[in-house]
C-alpha cells in the first residue's frame, strides 16, 4: 500500500480526498510494519518462536489493513465505487481481529476445537487412524520377535516376559511372511504378515461389531470372569446411539471393588440423565470365542472414540498395563488436553491406599507398563515413542 500510494500520487490529479487517501495508506502500511515488529519483539520476549510470531504478524497485518478499508468505505469518496464494499472488506479483516482480542486466542481456539471434535464422526476417524497405525506396523529385519515359549519358567515373576516367551530375532523378511530364528532350537519359524488396512476399511468393520452392555446385566461375577458365555450379555449399537462410557480396568484389581464404584458412577449417571448408562466392556463386548486378538487391537481406539466418556477404575495395577495406558493415550492423541479431561471420569479403588494409587499416577512411566504379548507390547511402544514418551509421561 505504502508503494501505491508513491506510484499514483503524482498520476492523480489534485483532490484533497485523493492527497488524504494516499497518506492514509502510507501511515496504515508503516502501521503494519510497527505492529509486525513490536508483535515479534513481544512474541520472543515470551519466549516464543515460529508459529507464535506468524500468529502475531498476521493479527496485525489483518487489523490495519481492515481499518485501512473501513476508513476508505466510510470517508464517502464518490468517484469510488467500492465505498460500502471496502467497509465491509475491512470490517471481515478486523472483526475476526478483535474477538481474539477479547476472548482469547486459547479460549477461541478450545471452543472451536470443541466444536469440531463434538462430532462423533469425528471422533471416529481419529480412532480409525490411531488403529491403522497399529495394524500397518511393518516388521523389520533383525527385529526382536517373541516366541511363545512351550515350557514356563516358574522360578521367574510373572510380569518378566522370559517365563512365557523366548526372545528371537527376525532374519527374513518377505511380502507375505517373515522367518524368526529360534535361538535355543536350529528351527526357523514362519509368520503371516497380516494385510494392511485403511482407516476406512478398519472403521466400517470396527462399526459393525460395536457392542455395549446395559447396566442391567453387569454383575461382580462378570467382573471376576466367573460368567460363561459373556458374549450374549453385550447387545449391536443401535443406528445413532453413542456409548455412554468406555469401562478401561486391570483384570489384576480387586472385581469387588471395581463394582462398587460403578455403583456409584451409575447413582450419579442416573440422577443427573434419569436412566441407566451404557459401557464398552471388553469381557462382554468381544467375542472371547472367535476374535482375535489382533482384532482387538485394531477396534479398540475406534470404541475409544465411540463412547461419549471415559471411565478409567483405576487399582494399584492399573498404571502397570500397558493396554490401560494405550486407551487413554488414544484419547489424548487427538484433542487438546482441557477437552480430553472432559470426557475422563477417574474412580479411586483402594480408598485407604489412595495415596499409593495418586503416588504411582504422578510417577507413571509408560516403559514400566506391560502387556502379557510383548510383540503387542512392542507395536503399542514403537507407536507411543513416536509421538514422545516424555510427553505422554506428563
Amino acid at each position: 500500500w505504502a508503494a501505491y500510494g508513491v506510484y499514483m500520487a503524482p498520476r492523480l490529479e489534485f483532490h484533497m480526498d485523493q492527497v488524504l487517501h494516499n497518506i492514509s495508506a502510507c501511515w496504515l502500511s508503516c502501521g503494519v510494519v510497527l505492529m509486525s515488529v513490536i508483535a515479534v519483539w513481544q512474541a520472543r520476549q515470551h519466549g516464543s518462536r515460529g508459529t507464535i510470531c506468524t500468529y502475531f504478524m498476521l493479527y496485525a497485518s489483518c487489523a490495519f489493513f481492515g481499518a485501512q478499508m473501513v476508513w476508505t468505505g466510510l470517508s464517502k469518496h464518490h468517484h469510488y465505487n467500492y465505498e460500502v464494499t471496502g467497509a465491509l472488506v475491512g470490517a471481515a479483516n478486523v472483526v475476526p481481529i478483535v474477538v481474539v482480542l477479547v476472548v482469547g486466542r486459547s479460549k477461541l481456539f478450545n471452543l472451536v476445537a470443541r466444536i469440531f471434535e463434538s462430532s462423533k464422526e469425528r471422533a471416529q476417524l481419529d480412532g480409525a487412524f490411531m488403529a491403522e497405525l497399529i495394524c500397518n506396523m511393518p516388521v523389520k529385519l533383525g527385529q526382536v520377535w517373541w516366541i511363545l515359549n512351550e515350557d514356563i519358567s516358574l522360578d521367574l515373576s510373572a510380569e518378566d516376559h522370559a517365563r512365557n516367551w523366548v526372545a528371537s530375532r527376525v532374519v527374513q523378511v518377505h511380502d507375505d511372511h517373515f522367518i524368526v530364528k529360534h535361538p535355543g532350537r536350529n528351527v526357523s519359524l514362519a509368520y503371516r504378515i497380516e494385510p494392511g488396512f485403511s482407516s476406512g476399511h478398519l472403521l466400517r468393520t470396527a462399526r459393525e461389531r460395536l457392542r455395549c452392555i446395559e447396566w442391567s446385566n453387569m454383575s461382580e461375577e462378570l467382573l471376576n470372569r466367573e460368567v460363561e458365555n459373556c458374549f450374549a450379555l453385550s447387545r449391536p449399537v443401535k443406528p445413532g446411539e453413542v456409548i455412554d462410557f468406555f469401562l478401561s480396568h486391570s483384570w489384576h484389581d480387586s472385581a469387588e471393588l471395581k463394582y462398587w464404584a460403578l455403583e456409584e458412577v451409575v447413582a450419579e449417571f442416573r440422577s443427573s440423565h434419569g436412566r441407566d448408562p451404557t459401557f464398552w466392556f471388553d469381557q462382554v463386548c468381544i467375542d472371547q470365542m472367535s476374535d482375535d486378538v489382533s482384532d482387538v487391537l485394531k477396534d479398540l481406539p475406534i470404541n475409544v472414540m465411540s463412547c461419549a466418556r471415559f471411565l478409567a477404575l483405576i487399582g494399584l495395577t492399573f498404571t502397570d498395563r500397558l493396554w490401560c495406558a494405550w486407551e487413554i493415550f488414544t484419547l489424548f492423541a487427538f484433542a487438546p488436553q482441557e477437552q480430553a479431561l472432559q470426557r475422563v471420569v477417574l474412580k479411586a479403588l483402594e480408598v485407604k491406599a489412595g495415596d499409593d494409587i495418586l503416588l504411582k499416577l504422578a510417577s507413571f512411566d509408560v516403559l514400566s507398563a506391560k502387556c502379557f504379548d510383548p510383540n503387542q507390547q512392542d507395536r503399542l511402544l514403537r507407536v507411543i515413542r513416536a509421538l514422545g514418551v516424555e510427553r505422554f509421561n506428563q
